[in-house]
């Protein structure tokens, strides 16, 4: 209070007050003779419009000179940069909580994606042995600005490279090692195998037999007063969490079966062949479609998937299926064996 009532005087005597005095004077009436008159003087009232007209007029006047002389380019391709400094491979939070780097490999054909993320999974393999299910999602973000040729529209496009990337093996690490710095590196969670991309592999129409590719682009944003429109272009399905099915689920209630099994889900815009009906598959189809939102979706045969193998990948009906919804988690709800 102290501060704006301070700051309030201050205004009030520095730029206030003589911004008053100099209107008075400007706007002070005097006899005006005819032969002033005569003479070309102005009259009070003109003295009113040109005060009120004249900077205006020379502030739209710099404006539109400003406006006339960018020229932004017409094709600006420009990747986001920016002088990070790499964080250390293992940072210790306690005695027994790091946060450590993963050095998951990755076969992708474009070096700029990295791993973002991750979610791993240990699961008994029925036999004595420990299976390691690793997936990931693999990432790049890149801007394009277009302007029209005759400098009136923008176009900026962000387009965000995501894949997911999937991998099974048998888990050769310890981890009932202790949070020493050589322990932790025995722990062998960095695997030993190279994640495979899934996205072409996780069906999202039977009959069409297309995977996760060719995503609807949603509606465009577009600035009115700027001219200025803004596009989101997503490439792939993006973060995928794994989690285990239960025994008796998976084998729905049979006691004498105690196998179980794993899935991935995900969320994405919808792929063209899910929302195009009969042989629509490319995205200028399902371009800017209002119906093009991020849903959460399920691949149930999670080893289908790791095997090379296609397994269909459904739409989550639950929630808002109208509106963004990602990121879910999936947790076990009371007695699911």
């Amino acid at each position: 209070f102290l501060y704006l009532w301070g700051a309030s005087i201050l205004s009030y005597k520095f730029i206030q007050e003589p911004a008053a005095k100099s209107w008075r004077a400007f706007l002070s009436t005097t006899t005006t003779s005819a032969t002033d008159n005569q003479k070309g003087s102005f009259t009070p009232g003109q003295r009113t419009v040109m005060a009120l007209l004249v900077p205006s007029s020379a502030m739209a006047f710099i404006l539109l000179i400003a406006k006339a002389s960018y020229v932004p380019s017409r094709n600006n391709i420009a990747v986001r940069t920016a002088n990070f400094t790499a964080l250390p491979p293992l940072v210790r939070i306690a005695d027994e909580a790091v946060d450590m780097t993963l050095n998951w490999k990755m076969d992708v054909d474009d070096d700029r994606l990295v791993p973002i993320n991750p979610s791993l999974l240990f699961h008994d393999d029925g036999v004595g042995g420990i299976d390691y299910i690793r997936t990931v999602r693999a990432h790049h973000i890149y801007e394009e600005t277009i302007v029209s040729s005759d400098n009136e529209k923008t176009e900026h496009a962000v387009t965000f490279q995501s894949s997911i990337m999937l991998g099974q093996e048998k888990f050769t690490g310890n981890l009932s090692l202790g949070f020493d710095d050589e322990s932790i590196q025995k722990w062998g969670l960095n695997g030993n195998f190279t994640l495979q991309q899934a996205d072409n592999n996780m069906i999202s129409h039977k009959r069409k037999n297309k995977g996760f590719t060719n995503l609807c682009e949603p509606p465009q944003n577009y600035n009115q007063v700027k001219n200025w429109t803004t596009r989101k272009i997503v490439t792939g399905p993006e973060d995928p969490k794994l989690f285990a099915i239960p025994a008796a689920i998976y084998n729905n209630n049979d006691e004498e079966n105690s196998s179980s099994s794993w899935s991935l889900t995900f969320s994405s815009f919808p792929p063209a062949a899910l929302l195009i009906p009969n042989d629509g598959e490319s995205m200028d189809d399902c371009k800017w479609n209002k119906k093009a939102v991020v849903q959460m979706y399920l691949a149930a045969d999670g080893p289908t998937l790791t095997s090379g193998g296609e397994a269909q990948a459904v739409q989550l009906d639950c929630g808002n299926t109208y509106g963004t919804e990602k990121n879910w988690i999936a947790f076990a709800h009371e007695e699911t064996g």
